[in-house]
């Protein structure tokens, strides 16, 4: 064998963000993973009989999941504690992509001190296709955005942003359809860049 063309610096790995409350909308419980029932072998630890809340809590989970899965299905999804170490108050979502990925700066390699990975609208300076200008689309803190104003009674709640500042959420009904009460609310800190109140960042 002349070469050796597997390794640490040539094999795709996993980039990892952290989601959670914005400032102002952390808290506990935001976030959770309810593993419901299963026509194959039993998933041990699930929730049997989860309440509102805590469908709200997965139902969440699996929104900005299901959101920030437009350009590439994530390969790693777990709860994590927000900053403010409260626990379930944050997910952390990797993408097993590095130097060739959407989120990469390209910028980085000139400038290692810089953050490798972004989470503000991609700028495609390379693939112009003969545009007289660069194209955008939206990054992740864009595309979380874009979740603020999901709403399951007509936009009266909602599980993120402003919808969710009662506390009392309507759930879908493939959820029961029922209410939830007390419920984090993820209001906090919306001010245009962080309207479901909530924020990315990149995370080891």
């Amino acid at each position: 064998m002349a070469t050796y063309n597997v390794g640490v610096t040539n094999t795709n790995r996993l980039v990892r963000f952290l989601v959670q409350g914005n400032t102002g909308a952390q808290a506990a419980n935001i976030f959770g993973i309810v593993s419901g029932p299963n026509g194959f072998y039993p998933r041990v630890g699930r929730t049997v009989t989860p309440t509102n809340n805590q469908l709200l809590a997965q139902l969440r989970t699996s929104l900005v999941v299901r959101g920030l899965s437009l350009y590439m299905p994530p390969a790693y999804v777990s709860l994590a504690s927000d900053g403010n170490s409260n626990a379930n108050g944050a997910i952390v979502i990797g993408w097993e992509t590095d130097q060739f990925g959407l989120f990469f700066n390209n910028t980085w390699m000139s400038d290692t001190t810089q953050a490798k990975f972004l989470t503000t609208d991609i700028v495609d300076t390379v693939g112009t296709g003969g545009m007289s200008s660069v194209k955008t689309k939206n990054g992740l803190a864009s595309m979380l955005s874009a979740i603020a104003t999901r709403s399951y009674d007509g936009g009266v709640t909602g599980p993120f942003g402003a919808l969710s500042t009662s506390g009392a959420i309507v759930l879908p009904s493939i959820m029961g359809g029922g209410t939830t009460s007390g419920a984090p609310s993820l209001n906090g800190g919306v001010d245009g860049t962080h309207t479901s109140g909530l924020a990315i960042t990149l995370t080891t």
